[in-house]
């Protein structure tokens, strides 16, 4: 039982984390609603591996670590086949030594939702 209370713990500070993170780009996009939608399709992956919770935790701790990390996503947006922020954010984690640490069923599942959000934007521009 104690395990879906730490995973429950764990989604309320990870939202406030998004919510905080959304609120500081407020002034840089008005895509907030994307991004938040974007979030909570990899929200299960972010919540259940303690890397990429780590990961993303630390990539939005700060007002300044959230604009440099959004003005880097801008710089590459047209060079990569990203479409958003979140998905930026996930596709870092992946190219990081750190992923290559994680159990491998962590990064199937990872790999997986990445290439399922692929999939589904693939088909929402066709």
């Amino acid at each position: 039982m104690s395990r879906h209370i730490g995973i429950v713990a764990k989604g309320i500070v990870l939202d406030s984390v998004i919510d905080d993170l959304i609120k500081e780009l407020a002034v840089a996009t008005s895509s907030s609603e994307v991004i938040w939608q974007d979030y909570q399709f990899y929200r299960p992956c972010i919540i259940n591996c303690a890397e990429l919770y780590n990961y993303i935790s630390l990539k939005f701790y700060s007002k300044e670590s959230i604009m440099r990390n959004w003005y880097e996503y801008k710089e590459q947006y047209d060079d990569r086949a990203i479409h958003g922020f979140i998905d930026y954010c996930i596709m870092l984690f992946t190219n990081d030594p750190i992923m290559k640490s994680i159990a491998e069923i962590e990064q199937r599942f990872i790999y997986n939702k990445l290439n399922e959000r692929i999939q589904k934007l693939n088909r929402s521009i066709q």
